[in-house]
């Protein structure tokens, strides 16, 4: 059996979050943000800048739906198979806080997807793709931060208890 990475089995990431409070919502975002700058001009110098091209609505909306339907499925997926990993969303929190918190990250995933997919096409820079991708990340770290409200504290052991 594994040892969690954490004493309290949170991820780094997790605790950082926790010690930042609100301030997680904005950094996150910028990370997010400037991730994204990176890895598309990283692309662009590897793969070749391709020509500009006007934006077009079809073409960030298509990939952004196939992404989202993906997305869905997956997480839906995920959420009905049995693991050993714990849940992303604490189970304490209310049912509509994880029904937000599932549809911001859906609408993360696929617009950040659909963003570099148009920006490495040519059709959108890559600092509006890290804007977009900025943008839709903030509903989601607002989610994450509300659902850590709903943990459960440590356990405390009683003297002549068996530990839960």
């Amino acid at each position: 059996m594994t040892q969690p990475a954490a004493p309290e089995g949170r991820s780094a990431i997790d605790r950082l979050r926790r010690r930042l409070g609100w301030w997680s919502v904005p950094v996150g975002a910028v990370a997010a943000a400037g991730f994204m700058h990176v890895l598309a001009v990283v692309m662009e110098w590897l793969l070749g800048a391709a020509q500009p091209q006007p934006f077009s609505w079809r073409a960030f909306t298509v990939p952004w739906l196939i992404g989202a339907v993906v997305w869905t499925l997956l997480g839906w997926w995920e959420r009905r198979r049995p693991t050993a990993i714990p849940p992303r969303w604490t189970p304490g929190a209310p049912r509509a806080l994880r029904a937000v918190g599932a549809v911001a990250e859906v609408v993360w995933m696929a617009t950040a997807g659909a963003a570099y997919g148009t920006a490495l096409d040519g059709q959108m820079s890559a600092l509006w793709a890290a804007a977009a991708t900025a943008a839709a990340f903030v509903p989601l770290a607002v989610a994450w931060h509300l659902a850590e409200r709903y943990e459960p504290g440590p356990q405390t052991a009683v003297a002549g208890e068996p530990p839960m």
